[in-house]
């Protein structure tokens, strides 16, 4: 049967489709706005009885839809056509004692359908709801870390482009500030044993393996010509410096463990005590 025979059925005047046809088009208007679902067929009982005789007549078909993390039931058959239980219970048969001529399996109407309440799915279930429960506050977590991280990288750009403002020497502190706030934000003690910038420039180079003698030297005296005035014939070259600041912020990132790469991602220091 078509869809257009099923609308025709459903939405006609008389409205006098069957269980199956309110179950189809429910389902198919369900997917073609983008939502799984499926059409279970079973049988109309009573929820208040425990038992019941399995009749043609009591078959019934309705749709679930699946939203939410999981299926919702729908009983798209109006009332008048005879809206039954929507998974009152679970249906299992007994053969009677007196159908001697079935050989075992239950032929209707010799059915009789024992009706064992159970709660909806999903939720009589205690270790499932559990898991949902938990997974559900993991996803909150990580969309939390998420936000989170996403605002230390707004923070860390922001003191990046503060630093590399002004004259040549305010660059060259900055740099120097960058580069102590970068050490502490992968779980490098931002404390050295003296303030110098001879000190600062050799544990970042053993941290990071770095045995280019020349560049020590370079950094060391523009470090020690922007901070105190020392070696006054050399020019500053904040452009150098921060170069150099890169390098080594590249290779701290490419030697960090997984654990201080987290921590680079989600600690943001504010000042290099």
């Amino acid at each position: 049967q078509s869809f257009a025979d099923i609308l025709s059925t459903v939405l006609g005047s008389q409205h006098m489709a069957t269980s199956e046809q309110y179950a189809t088009f429910v389902a198919l208007l369900a997917r073609a706005v983008g939502l799984p679902s499926r059409i279970v067929t079973g049988f109309r009982v009573n929820p208040q009885t425990s038992s019941a005789t399995l009749t043609p007549e009591r078959s019934y078909t309705w749709t679930e839809v699946y939203a939410g993390g999981r299926w919702h039931v729908e009983d798209p058959t109006p009332s008048k056509v005879g809206k039954g239980s929507t998974q009152s219970g679970a249906l299992s048969s007994q053969q009677l004692a007196a159908d001697n001529t079935s050989g075992g399996d239950c032929q209707p109407p010799n059915c009789k359908v024992v009706v064992h309440p159970f709660s909806p799915r999903g939720e009589g279930n205690s270790l499932l709801r559990l898991l949902i429960t938990v997974g559900e506050g993991l996803a909150a977590l990580a969309a939390l870390m998420l936000i989170w991280a996403l605002f230390v990288s707004i923070l860390r750009r922001r003191r990046l482009r503060k630093n590399r403002r002004g004259t040549a020497a305010q660059q060259i502190r900055g740099a120097v500030a960058e580069l102590m706030l970068m050490r502490r934000e992968f779980g490098h003690t931002s404390r050295l044993a003296a303030a110098t910038t001879t000190e600062l420039v050799d544990t970042v180079r053993t941290e990071i393996g770095d045995d280019e003698v020349d560049a020590r030297q370079h950094m060391i005296s523009q470090f020690n010509l922007a901070f105190y005035g020392i070696d006054a014939a050399a020019e500053l070259a904040p452009g150098d410096v921060w170069e150099w600041t890169d390098m080594v912020k590249s290779k701290y990132r490419n030697l960090a463990s997984r654990r201080m790469k987290f921590r680079h991602r989600v600690f943001y220091a504010r000042s290099v005590t």
